[in-house]
């Protein structure tokens, strides 16, 4: 008996050390060992890239470990490489809840709300791909030697334009998402000036987005989102949503 306990523990050892670091992380959160399962989902994301599904198991294992700030930094970037996946819209929303705050909007000011249904890169594609579309139609229309075939194929160079365009346009406004962060530490305020001495101008939850707008020192200018509620933060009580 102690001889077959002693073997499966090896071969329990052996398993783990040939698994992938997010399989381990998997391991760790059904145990409820959180603390160990965001090290190993941080590992995941180091050695295999940027990732939607763990980001949203990395948001929950901070959830479950009370780091709510992390874990709506980790949901917020799952939304930003897959902005249609109903679980992490649900527990973002859920958890802003709780901790009494409004949703904040990701999107650039007056951009409509369905442009959010596509990530960034996403809408790149788009536009790589009707770049592409047009180039062919364009010979095409050029190339053929038939009435109805040239504006069938001007027609479609039409839209394809329409859409390298529209896209380009989408991509180029949505570049104001880098500038978004989270605020990550207790206690937080915007103050009127970058100094630890300045008078607040509101307070800014932990959770709390927030749109960088310049930065002096340890110091970032920043506007609270949703609103325009404007005020200095120290640099190191937030972190970019932006992918790293």
């Amino acid at each position: 008996m102690k001889a077959f306990l002693i073997l499966w523990f090896a071969l329990t050892l052996l398993v783990q050390a040939g698994a992938p670091p997010f399989l381990l992380a998997q391991w760790s959160a059904e145990k409820g060992e959180w603390e160990q399962a965001i090290s190993r989902y941080s590992t995941a994301l180091l050695e295999e890239g940027p990732s939607a599904s763990v980001y949203y198991n990395l948001g929950y294992c901070h959830q479950q470990a009370g780091d709510v700030g992390r874990a709506v930094l980790a949901y917020e970037r799952s939304l930003a490489l897959s902005p249609r996946a109903v679980d992490t819209q649900n527990n973002l929303t859920l958890l802003r809840q709780e901790l009494s705050l409004p949703d904040a909007k990701i999107l650039a000011r007056d951009l409509p709300a369905w442009i959010a249904w596509f990530s960034r890169d996403e809408w790149f594609v788009v536009f790589l791909v009707s770049s592409v579309f047009l180039v062919v139609f364009f010979w095409g229309a050029w190339l053929s030697s038939r009435r109805n075939t040239r504006l069938l194929c001007f027609a479609l160079s039409a839209c394809a334009c329409a859409a390298m365009t529209g896209s380009a346009w989408v991509v180029k406004q949505r570049a104001s998402e880098d500038r978004l962060a989270v605020v990550l530490a207790a206690d937080q305020a915007l103050q009127l000036s970058p100094f630890p001495t300045s008078e607040k101008v509101t307070s800014c939850p932990l959770g709390s987005v927030v749109s960088l707008l310049q930065e002096q020192g340890d110091y970032v200018f920043a506007e609270l989102t949703p609103g325009h509620t404007r005020g200095w933060l120290r640099k190191d009580s937030l972190e970019k949503i932006a992918l790293p």
